[in-house]
């Protein structure tokens, strides 16, 4: 039964700590020396140490735990890692065959990699972080450098040459650059290195190759390196460049970022910008511009800077255009705060726009099933058809447009959720689409690849195991440190496919593109992992606080569980809007958002819950929007419903001994949790959290886009502030933030420390110094704080 609520003294005498809080506001240098009080049994004191259960550590015991193939040019070969146990090889497999070969000498290339200069190589374990095959030579990246190889492995030499710049983009046959100087846009031809200026517009503030958003100002500071060049993309043919700018002269140079303890400076380091926030006047104005290299000519797309918002400048950024052979490009649109979602077509010699299609949402325009994907939209290269995502059918699905009309032809999927488009063969007429749920009896989550004809009708399963198969599509790569590797090969007959479950360990296979088995690659080996104890969470579906909504998780137990015993529960949590977190491959019972050292803390003596609440993606509309416009915006009462279903048939689970913890959307969502449902969330351990929104950095997504643009019907800044309800706060806090964190910078957290001093509430505090936003979360003393703190308010399983 849950136990009312406790009074302010927060006293538990059976396995909870008995000290009264008081306040604890403290930097990273100083330390509380904590006690915990409980029952102790000769299980607790044989316990093994949560560190050894970290995310890291477990990891390191399962061998080709993330296999990845890397295509050889236009060849249907890919070359791969693969460990060994003491090691690695590299080796070359054919697609059509599934044989595997050595990709060199592996003993020779040690040899002449250390004559190169290179030290302390390993035939077994080559430090090699990429390889080039293409050609009559290798190319060998490792850390010391890039190597120049002979076929044979014989002779091998330090390339010299200046590494490829972020600050320079290549044309697709490799012969030019673009880049930018003084603001304006440049290309250089690589053979004779002569440069030629195309722009001359450009100015501080409305920059070519520049966005107005950046993560990593700190780490280019540092290095040296110059801006990255971004918007600006070159068609196929390498004839046109196309480059989006953004107006940011009205916006206010301002302190953005400090370091204070700089390792290359005896003083701090200001970084100063024009950042933009939420409730600037107006939006920034943004416009498109083709360059004919050729010729010369600029043309500037005749279109509305209010439909080149949210997400649009990022897709543009990402490459996300199609050139048409009738001298079109197709780009993404968008309004400020992502209602409505198009796609434009601008005319490559007047420079007119025309809408293909547009559609508008009462949320947000959800483009794909996950908002860091790309859109799930498509042109053919002969712009005569589009496919565009929708949700209008209650779920998101694939639409087929007339690309000259603006015509709906049909619907082209049905069934499920579609996930990600994968490969759009145009002259086939074919789609392939990742898609969950379609499948009776599976997991939901679990993506599937299907192949579908445009015209619709019975997609085909190309991927059958009851697993989730790896298929990405991230489009902000270079925005926010993503990558993705395309698991098809060059001609599109066959893909790789790599699936797995929390509790089956990755496989790889090749296929053909009717889904054939073509061969087995390789299976990761758990065994070392699976010698320590270890065993996979528990899943579990449970209702949602509507009591209809099923809701996926995990459990994580230690691994010492006695189901005799009470044990406190943490809640890891990553509940914003834009992704789902919970763990579904066997690679997520470590390295998703919400499993980073799970286990661990299980470990120290609690159940971990992780839970994907409504509000968040993968799932049908209603699913998604559930909690849009309202205070509770990221779900925390379908938090704490799962909870207590849960423990309606695990009796072990104590109900009135609750933590949560998570970062960014998660240090906001945890700390949300505790002031919504005061007496429920005990514990709260918060990392790198925006606290309140309307005065945060913003790149014009995520904030607007969810919170609503200020002023306008959407907006829920104020409802949503965990500042303004402060004064609910029960539970025992401690937050954590990173001194560098240009995402959620340090100004949050002195934004959320002066509320709560204001209210005269108790918390504990971190500054992590050097530290980013993935970093604070992440630091070994941070972890075991954390761990500390909810030993000490939380307390010990008890008889």
């Amino acid at each position: 039964m849950r136990m009312p609520p406790r009074n302010s003294s927060r006293r538990f005498t059976e396995g909870r700590s008995t000290m009264t809080p008081h306040t604890r506001s403290v930097a990273v240098a100083a330390i509380a020396l904590w006690a915990v009080s409980g029952c102790a049994t000769d299980s607790d004191e044989a316990r093994q140490d949560p560190a050894e259960f970290e995310s890291a550590a477990l990891m390191a015991l399962v061998t080709n735990l993330r296999p990845e193939a890397h295509w050889i040019g236009d060849e249907d070969r890919f070359w791969m890692k693969q460990e060994t146990g003491d090691g690695a090889r590299f080796v070359v497999v054919d697609a059509a065959s599934g044989e595997q070969e050595p990709a060199f000498d592996h003993a020779g290339l040690a040899e002449s990699l250390a004559d190169a200069g290179l030290e302390e190589v390993d035939a077994d374990n080559l430090p090699i972080t990429a390889l080039g095959l293409e050609g009559d030579g290798l190319l060998v990246t490792t850390a010391s450098g890039v190597f120049a190889c002979s076929a044979d492995a014989t002779e091998c030499a330090k390339d010299e040459s200046p590494p490829p710049s972020s600050a320079e983009r290549a044309s697709p046959d490799g012969t030019r650059t673009a880049f930018i100087r003084d603001a304006n846009l440049w290309v250089r031809d690589l053979d004779s290195g002569e440069g030629k200026q195309l722009t001359t517009d450009g100015e501080d503030g409305f920059a070519y190759g520049h966005l107005g958003f950046e993560l990593n100002r700190i780490q280019r500071r540092r290095s040296g390196e110059s801006a990255p060049i971004v918007s600006v993309n070159w068609s196929p043919d390498g004839r046109y460049l196309a480059a989006m700018r953004v107006d940011l002269r009205a916006v206010p140079v301002r302190s953005y970022i400090k370091e204070h303890l700089p390792p290359d400076l005896p003083f701090t380091a200001i970084h100063l910008d024009r950042v933009l926030v939420p409730g600037e006047k107006t939006a920034p104005a943004r416009e498109i511009t083709v360059i004919d290299t050729e010729t010369g000519r600029i043309v500037r797309a005749d279109v509305d800077p209010a439909r080149l918002q949210d997400f649009a400048p990022f897709h543009f950024s990402s490459n996300v255009l199609w050139w048409s052979s009738d001298a079109e490009l197709f780009f993404v649109t968008a309004d400020h705060g992502g209602q409505t979602y198009g796609i434009a077509a601008m005319d490559l010699d007047t420079g007119t726009v025309r809408t293909l299609v547009e559609e508008s949402e009462t949320h947000f325009y959800a483009f794909s099933a996950r908002d860091y994907h790309r859109p799930n939209f498509h042109v053919t290269a002969d712009g005569s058809e589009a496919l565009w995502y929708s949700q209008r059918s209650g779920a998101g699905h694939l639409y087929l447009y007339d690309a000259r009309t603006g015509e709906l032809k049909n619907q082209v999927t049905e069934g499920g959720v579609v996930f990600d488009v994968i490969r759009v063969d145009d002259a086939a007429r074919e789609v392939y689409f990742t898609a969950g749920g379609r499948e009776d009896g599976r997991n939901p989550y679990f993506a599937h690849l299907y192949r579908a004809p445009f015209e619709g009708g019975d997609a085909e399963l190309l991927t059958p195991e009851d697993a989730a198969h790896e298929f990405f599509r991230y489009a902000l790569g270079v925005r926010i440190g993503f990558g993705s590797l395309s698991k098809f090969s060059p001609s599109g007959d066959y893909f790789v496919d790599v699936f797995s479950t929390l509790e089956q360990p990755p496989t790889m296979v090749i296929r053909d593109r009717d889904g054939n088995l073509v061969a087995e690659v390789l299976r990761a080996d758990a065994s070392r992992l699976r010698e320590t104890g270890w065993q996979p969470p528990e899943r579990f579906v449970v209702k949602a606080a509507d009591g209809e909504t099923d809701l996926y998780g995990a459990l994580f137990k230690p691994l010492d569980f006695d189901p005799a015993r009470k044990y406190a529960v943490v809640d890891q949590t990553y509940p914003g809007p834009q992704i789902d977190s919970g763990p579904h491959t066997f690679l997520d019972n470590f390295a998703a958002i919400t499993t980073r050292d799970a286990q661990a803390t299980a470990q120290a003596g609690f159940v971990v819950v992780t839970v994907d609440g409504r509000g968040t993606t993968r799932r049908d509309r209603d699913f998604r929007y559930a909690f849009s416009g309202t205070e509770d915006l990221f779900g925390a009462a379908d938090h704490k419903a799962a909870i207590e279903n849960l423990a309606v048939d695990r009796p072990y689970m104590d109900t009135s001994r609750v933590g949560i913890t998570g970062a960014s959307f998660g240090g906001y969502g945890s700390l949300r949790a505790a002031l919504l449902f005061p007496g429920f969330f005990d514990v709260v351990v918060s990392h790198v959290g925006p606290h309140e929104y309307l005065h945060s950095v913003t790149s014009g997504i995520s904030v607007e886009r969810f919170f609503g643009v200020p002023g306008s019907d959407r907006d829920v800044h104020e409802l949503t502030s965990n500042i303004a309800i402060i004064d609910r706060l029960e539970a025992d806090l401690m937050l954590v933030y990173g001194e560098i964190d240009e995402n959620v910078p340090f100004r949050a957290g002195m934004a959320i420390f002066d509320a709560l001093m204001k209210a005269d509430k108790d918390f504990t505090s971190y500054v992590v110094p050097d530290a980013n936003h993935g970093g604070a979360a992440a630091h070994p003393y941070i972890v075991k704080r954390q761990r500390r703190f909810f030993e000490e308010h939380l307390g010990g399983p008890v008889p």
